[in-house]
């Protein structure tokens, strides 16, 4: 990810269910599971729930930082 930023919320402050606003691969809003975050993909027309992981669990393969908790989509 080449538009990481510093002020993202880590990975310790995150609550079960809550849902984020950030910077992923697929999407910019995923609800916090526990393992990582789940959101809406579209690909070729379709809209399928997808997961991406916190960055900090892993930088090679972390592919979302959230940035702030939304109380609605």
């Amino acid at each position: 990810m080449n538009y990481l930023k510093d002020n993202y919320l880590k990975l310790e402050d995150m609550k079960f269910g809550q849902l984020y606003r950030g910077i992923g691969r697929n999407f910019n809003y995923g609800s916090w599971n526990g393992e990582g975050f789940l959101g809406d993909r579209s690909k070729f027309g379709e809209v399928f729930e997808d997961l991406e992981y916190h960055y900090d669990s892993d930088p090679k393969h972390g592919t979302f930082q959230p940035l702030e908790e939304v109380e609605d989509l």
